[in-house]
Parts: structure tokens; C-alpha cells; sequence
């Protein structure tokens, strides 16, 4: 909704437990034009109590000077909402989030590399999201967190499939991702789902090795 009728140049995403540094939209606003990239990236960091950040929010960030990547690991360098700075021309060609955000900022993230002219990374500290345990805070059970997980992960392969930038580093990322999501599903008690995810981190694996020849 709020994509929609954004009418700037420039789109900040923030969550509502989560903090933004009051200098990070001048920064990143500053190289998008310097750098004439559209989409702008800063370094993040997790916090549980406002005590941690309250020092770093009342000084100026070390801001360094902006890097353009004109290659990025899609799947491996996987970078927060929050540290984003996207043009509105951007956001409005990769389209929309899917049904499922909590878990979703993964395949968007890739939509974005994917479809941006430039991207530019600054070395600063500016934004923070806020640290949980998504198991015992999440309303939704933990099969159905691992299960988006699973759909996200292999939305993530046929998207740089289908874009012929999947490399073997790429296929290695995600095999460790899908692996991980298996054996918390054995954790919880589901062999089968364990099994089926198993299985598809092995064909990731798999065509990660015949892309070395």
C-alpha cells in the first residue's frame, strides 16, 4: 500500500520495532546522486534493548566513501529492508512483495540486485532491526516458518536460474541454506518435509557442481 502511493524519488522501508540512524537518509540520498545509483545499501546490525544503539545513534555515523558493485553475489550478500535505499522507479518495475513477508525480503532482495542499473554500498552503520526468536514469537508454528523458508530458498534458485547468474558459489549458499532448514525440521519432528528439503538442497548441490564444467 505504502509503494503505492509513495510519491519521491526514493523509498526507505522501516518496520515498527525497528531503528533507523537520523543521518542514514541524507547519506545514502547523497550517494544515490553522486554514484547515480538506484539502489543504495548501508551496513545493519541486530539489537534487543534500546541501551545497546543509544550511543551510536547520538553520534554521526563513520561514513566511508560509497562503492559501486557491478556484480553482486545475489544469493550470498543478503542485505536487510532496512538498509536499503530504492529508487521509486525501481521498486515500482520489480513489482510488489509476495504474500508472505516475514520471510520474504530474501527473494526481494534478489529482485532488486537483479534488476538495478547500479548499486552502491556505503560503509556506515544506519540502520537496526530488532532480535527474536522467530520460533517463540512468531504466531505462526514452526512448520510453517520452515516451510516459507523452503519456498523462499527455491524461489531464490529459479530466480537466478532463470537470469543465467547462477554460479557454483551461488548453488553452494543456498545447498548450506536448505540444509540447515532440513535439519530443523527433523528438530521439530518432521522426517518428511526433512526429507523433501534434503532432497532439493541435493539437486542444488548437484547443479552447483556440473556449473564448474
Amino acid at each position: 500500500m505504502g509503494i503505492k502511493h509513495a510519491s519521491g524519488d526514493f523509498i526507505q522501508f522501516l518496520d515498527h520495532d525497528d531503528l533507523l540512524h537520523p543521518e542514514k537518509l541524507r547519506i545514502q540520498v547523497r550517494a544515490a546522486q553522486t554514484y547515480d545509483a538506484d539502489l543504495v545499501v548501508g551496513r545493519n546490525r541486530g539489537f534487543s534493548s534500546l541501551n545497546e544503539i543509544e550511543e551510536i545513534l547520538v553520534g554521526s555515523p563513520p561514513a566511508g566513501p560509497g562503492l559501486h558493485v557491478p556484480r553482486p553475489f545475489f544469493a550470498q550478500m543478503r542485505w536487510s529492508h532496512l538498509a536499503w535505499l530504492v529508487r521509486r522507479d525501481l521498486m515500482l518495475k520489480v513489482g510488489f512483495w509476495n504474500e508472505r513477508p516475514r520471510l520474504s525480503d530474501y527473494e526481494m532482495d534478489v529482485r532488486l540486485k537483479l534488476a538495478a542499473n547500479r548499486i552502491c554500498l556505503v560503509n556506515a552503520l544506519l540502520s537496526f532491526w530488532r532480535m527474536s526468536n522467530p520460533f517463540s514469537e512468531s504466531k505462526s508454528p514452526p512448520e510453517e516458518i520452515l516451510s516459507w523458508k523452503y519456498d523462499v530458498a527455491i524461489a531464490v534458485f529459479r530466480l537466478l536460474q532463470r537470469n543465467c547468474v547462477l554460479n557454483r558459489a551461488e548453488c553452494r549458499y543456498l545447498f548450506h541454506y536448505l540444509l540447515r532448514t532440513a535439519w530443523r525440521f527433523l528438530k521439530i519432528g518432521k522426517p518428511g518435509r526433512a526429507a523433501k528439503t534434503f532432497l532439493s538442497a541435493s539437486r542444488i548441490w548437484f547443479y552447483g557442481f556440473l556449473r564448474a564444467f
